[in-house]
């Protein structure tokens, strides 16, 4: 039973014991059932502060057995009142104020304790200073040709981008992890060789620089000095990769996109629906299955371990 109950219960028996006495006719037989209520409520306010298991049992039984007592007054007061002159009102209100007692002095359901960590278990948690989603340790970089670099200095910041194609024609089967160690080696091998304060190499799906003939597979930018490409103190990587390459199909396609795209120019816009039918008659195959590849690029998250089992590593030709 809380403290809370325990302290009106108290409150409601002290009143009918400093009224004993002073109330005549048909109530002055009150005092005597109360008076087993009082001693029943001192007991478990006495207790409160333990387990009241058996207490709040014998509450729980006299409480059901007053609330039967007031709905048996309603209809037969002499039944359950031997004193005074039984009414119903008289009956019902006794045994429903008798019930209402007796109901403060069951106790409420028990509540688990909160159980704090033991500072030895805090304290040996293994911490990982990775993002929880960094993949597993990357495979070796796949073999890849510079299409062009470009020199990106600004102030007395050097930097300088790469861009690399697979020197495989089939990169259907490239992986997410296979394009980001490219990019990574090849980041490496173009600061120790150009000496750059940032690099930038972008992998792309095939060398051909017409618009829309290329996709991005991968993108790395590696900062030894910690400014990254705006500055910012301490970023020295940033890799991003696709989940796929692309397929022998799909670079055909974009590279005759590119190829004839200015064909089909109306009022500055290009006529696409022409331009698929020009390609699918060049490709035989349906306007419905031409469509540039789309490849969305998602930052890989890289533990320094990983970043450091990359090796630097140069063009294949």
């Amino acid at each position: 039973m809380s403290v809370e109950n325990g302290r009106f219960s108290s409150w409601v028996t002290g009143i009918v014991v400093a009224t004993r006495g002073r109330v005549g006719g048909a109530w002055a037989g009150l005092p005597w059932p109360l008076f087993v209520v009082y001693v029943l409520a001192s007991i478990s306010n006495a207790q409160r502060g333990g387990a009241m298991s058996a207490v709040s049992a014998v509450f729980t039984l006299l409480a059901g057995a007053a609330m039967f007592a007031a709905l048996v007054g309603l209809f037969k007061p002499a039944w359950v009142m031997r004193w005074g002159k039984p009414t119903r009102v008289k009956a019902f209100l006794m045994y429903f104020v008798l019930m209402a007692v007796l109901s403060m002095g069951m106790d409420a359901p028990p509540q688990p304790s909160p159980i704090p960590a033991s500072s030895h278990s805090v304290a040996s948690a293994p911490v990982s200073s990775a993002p929880g989603s960094v993949v597993a340790a990357l495979p070796a970089p796949v073999p890849y040709m510079l299409v062009s670099s470009e020199d990106m200095s600004g102030g007395s910041r050097k930097r300088w981008r790469y861009r690399i194609v697979p020197a495989d024609a089939d990169q259907s089967e490239l992986s997410r992890q296979n394009m980001a160690a490219t990019v990574v080696a090849a980041a490496k091998y173009y600061t120790e060789t150009g000496g750059a304060a940032l690099v930038q190499v972008i992998l792309e799906s095939q060398a051909d620089r017409r618009p829309h003939a290329a996709t991005q597979l991968a993108t790395a930018e590696y900062s030894p000095d910690g400014k990254g490409a705006g500055n910012e103190t301490g970023k020295v990587w940033r890799v991003t990769a696709g989940k796929r390459g692309t397929t022998t199909q799909e670079r055909e396609m974009a590279s005759l996109w590119g190829e004839l795209r200015g064909h089909y120019q109306k009022d500055g816009l290009t006529d696409e629906d022409a331009l698929r039918a020009a390609i699918a008659k060049r490709m035989e195959i349906s306007p419905g299955e031409v469509k540039l590849p789309r490849i969305l690029q998602e930052e890989v998250p890289l533990s320094p371990d990983q970043l450091a089992a990359v090796p630097s590593t140069g063009p294949a030709r």
